[in-house]
């Protein structure tokens, strides 16, 4: 059974049954862009606990459990969505819609 133009697949990006390359692609890049993210956070996590202590950085609990929280929340946010991104916009076959006749 063929899709009509006007189905909803095909409306959601789906091209003769797969996913169009150009959503594939912003889905891709978007993935890459959260990872770079992510490996931005981690860089500035590491100047936190090299670097600055070689230029007087003391450490304090004052300072630190709010940056504690903000990281782990930020790495956590960043992750979640690099899943859902995924998990929703690629073909996935827990997703896929069967086309029963009756």
């Amino acid at each position: 059974m063929s899709l009509s133009s006007d189905s909803p697949r095909e409306k959601a990006g789906y091209i003769g049954g797969y996913m169009s390359r150009a959503r594939v692609a912003l889905v891709v890049l978007g993935d890459t862009m959260l990872i770079a993210a992510l490996v931005l956070v981690l860089e500035i996590d590491q100047l936190v606990h090299g670097t600055l202590y070689n230029y007087g950085l003391r450490f304090s609990y004052e300072w630190a459990q709010t940056y504690w929280l903000f990281f782990r929340v930020t790495v956590a946010l960043i992750i979640i969505a690099i899943i859902i991104i995924s998990l929703v916009e690629l073909p996935h076959p827990a997703f896929e819609e069967t086309d029963e006749e009756t």
